[in-house]
């Protein structure tokens, strides 16, 4: 399952989200431990990255990543 949303297409920096699956075992590797990875990833990126659980189904979650896209 993805969802891509943008905000403005004219716009130079649109507000971009994509939503994605992924394993909920792997979650933990993800976040990193006390959130370190998914703070380095919204340091470096600017994103936000937001995690949720799968409603009907607990070994996947849904990682929403949004930011804007610089475009050239």
């Amino acid at each position: 399952m993805e969802q891509n949303h943008v905000t403005s297409s004219e716009d130079k920096k649109a507000v971009t989200a994509h939503s994605f699956d992924f394993p909920a075992e792997l979650c933990g590797r993800l976040i990193g431990q006390r959130g370190r990875n998914v703070a380095v990833i919204k340091e470096k990126s600017g994103a936000e990255i937001l995690v949720r659980a799968k409603q009907y189904d607990s070994s996947w979650q849904i990682i929403t990543l949004e930011g804007n896209r610089l475009r050239r």
